[in-house]
């Protein structure tokens, strides 16, 4: 699963599924915004994935994935944008705490965790830090690791 967040009418990156402010979930669908009041902007310069993004405030969002089955995941996430620093921008995957990013404006922060699905949904929560007032996410990629077998 590769999703490009932005606004609608806004280039998608090749390969990858758009992902607006108006894009809830749904079960037919199997992936969305489950909480929050996610917005979006375009700066208009940089790669198709990096020129627009969702962001929520203060609240937070939160965005899901249904994967089909339990398991390890490879989760990246890309943050960041042309214009503006975010810092204070908490990530969260399956409840748990994965990072804090700070970027400064014109800098994009590409991020690779692992995370364990139990229930086949992966969540991703976006929570400001300390007062910060938003957290964008450009993109995300989702990623079944498969077992070793020896």
């Amino acid at each position: 699963h590769q999703f490009d967040f932005g606004r609608s009418g806004s280039p998608v990156a090749s390969g990858y599924t758009q992902v607006t402010e108006t894009t809830s979930y749904n079960a037919a669908q199997g992936y969305g915004w489950l909480s929050g009041s996610p917005a979006s902007r375009d700066r208009g310069v940089g790669t198709d994935l990096e020129r627009d993004f969702n962001f929520v405030m203060a609240a937070g969002g939160t965005f899901a994935v249904d994967v089909g089955s339990s398991g390890s995941y490879s989760v990246t996430v890309v943050i960041g944008d042309a214009t503006v620093a975010h810092p204070d921008q908490g990530i969260f995957l399956e409840g748990v705490q994965v990072d804090t990013v700070s970027t400064a404006a014109g800098v994009f922060y590409t991020q690779s965790y692992v995370t364990t699905v139990s229930d086949g949904q992966l969540t991703i929560d976006l929570q400001p830090l300390n007062g910060a007032p938003v957290v964008v996410l450009n993109a995300l990629e989702v990623i079944p690791i498969s077992s070793q077998q020896s």
